[in-house]
């Protein structure tokens, strides 16, 4: 309780910290004109507002959409389940199955008219999310005093344990990852037990098949994360990258772990994760500036000052097409979001989409196709969420669709009962006892 209670502390500060003031806008002239001359430099205005607005990058606002009911859509293109017990960090639909953590410290598999195939109980002091393979679900799991950590794959027809990875000299497990038939995870240890987190982390990689060591490096200490797991990494190509507690960017081989090169960033970051495009990779510092460094060499490149901020733990993570960066800013004083897509070559605006007191809680790019999650900022629990459908280059509306619940509660919202990630070729998005896998 003492580690999350300080760890929504943390959140707050961090948010209060983030937040920026929007520029107000310059007032009018509130002189009535009384001469023809007058007259006609005010029309000569008005005809370069009007310019100038025909240039606007603004495609206006999802108040004009009109979204279909999800009940009209498609049925193959969803499913919707409901469970008697709160869903709690993550539910998964492979073929005729469902698999879902609950709030009791089970995951259970469930046919998908949800009669129960299995259930497995593990204890959960602190959750993690659980993963799907093809063969396995793998349940990962850490403890303060360090003997309760471990990551266990479970088969999926049965439920049984298959193997189980046992870190008991280790108190925090960074997020779990399955890369090319191996895990990858960072488990740290604590030198002074007075600390909220461990401060020594090791890089680890196992075998999916077997859970069999394939090696291990000791890495220092690690940079906590702005969003999600305290601890996370990054992976592109043949290589893994993670950023260290004085702010250095490092890569190293999956292959070997072996380290390619390391590269010195800002002091202050929003997230401790690059983000890729194309031959290069992007880090956002606390200021919201983009910085682009070269992928193969880490040579910094260039960088880009967005005119934004973002707030809430929720808040998707940048998203790119190509060089087409997409990330949501947020009034501070209002709490109105807009989306807004760059150019990163030319370090220009293509095109911003005014949500209004709608929060946007998820965003991915499927099939050239950038889906948007967003719930109206209101305390009517009833108010359902919206999935929108847009062309990633011109924001333009492919499709909207409104679900039949709410399933997100706010855009502070830390609550594990919530969530949304990619399951294969689906969204999967669950609050409370209701899951959408989505197309």
């Amino acid at each position: 309780m003492k580690r999350i209670t300080l760890l929504l502390s943390m959140i707050t500060i961090f948010l209060v910290m983030t937040g920026c003031a929007s520029s107000s806008s310059p007032k009018g002239n509130d002189k009535e004109p009384d001469t023809e001359i007058e007259k006609s430099q005010d029309q000569s205005n008005e005809d370069t507002d009007e310019k100038e607005e025909d240039l606007s990058s603004s495609l206006g606002s999802i108040e004009d959409f009109t979204f279909t009911s999800i009940d009209d859509y498609d049925q193959d293109q969803w499913i919707r389940m409901e469970t008697e017990k709160p869903i709690e960090n993550g539910a998964f639909v492979d073929g005729d199955q469902f698999f879902i953590n609950t709030e009791d410290d089970e995951t259970i598999a469930y046919t998908k008219d949800m009669k129960e195939i299995w259930k497995s109980e593990v204890p959960y002091p602190f959750r993690r999310p659980n993963l799907m393979t093809d063969d396995y679900i793998l349940v990962n799991n850490e403890v303060d005093e360090g003997e309760g950590t471990f990551v266990e794959a479970l088969d999926k027809k049965t439920g049984e344990s298959v193997y189980k990875i046992n870190l008991v000299d280790y108190s925090d497990l960074g997020e779990v990852y399955v890369m090319d038939d191996a895990i990858y995870f960072a488990a740290g240890k604590k030198t002074n037990e007075d600390e909220l987190f461990a401060d020594d982390f090791t890089l680890f990689k196992y075998q999916l098949n077997d859970g069999s060591k394939v090696w291990e490096k000791k890495i220092g200490n690690l940079k906590q994360s702005g969003k999600g797991s305290p601890f996370q990494l990054a992976f592109k190509d043949d290589h893994l990258y993670y950023v260290s507690a004085d702010s250095q960017l490092k890569v190293v081989e999956m292959e070997t772990g072996d380290e390619v090169w390391k590269q010195e960033l800002p002091e202050s970051l929003r997230y401790s994760i690059p983000f890729f495009a194309d031959d290069s990779l992007y880090i956002l510092d606390a200021e919201s500036v983009f910085h682009e460094y070269d992928m193969e060499t880490g040579e910094p490149l260039d960088d880009y000052q967005f005119q934004g901020s973002v707030l809430g733990p929720v808040a998707p993570y940048p998203l790119f097409d190509g060089t087409t960066m997409i990330y949501e800013d947020v009034d501070f004083d209002t709490g109105d979001t807009t989306l807004i897509a760059v150019d990163m070559d030319a370090k220009e605006e293509i095109w911003s989409l005014d949500f209004g007191q709608h929060f946007i809680f998820g965003a991915y790019i499927i099939d050239n196709t950038l889906y948007i999650l967003t719930q109206e900022g209101v305390d009517d629990t009833t108010t359902p969420s919206k999935l929108l459908k847009l062309d990633p280059q011109s924001g333009e509306l492919v499709e909207g669709i409104e679900l039949n619940d709410r399933m997100a509660e706010a855009s502070n919202s830390m609550s594990s009962t919530m969530g949304n990630d990619r399951n294969g070729d689906y969204i999967t998005v669950f609050h409370g006892k209701v899951a959408y896998f989505l197309k």
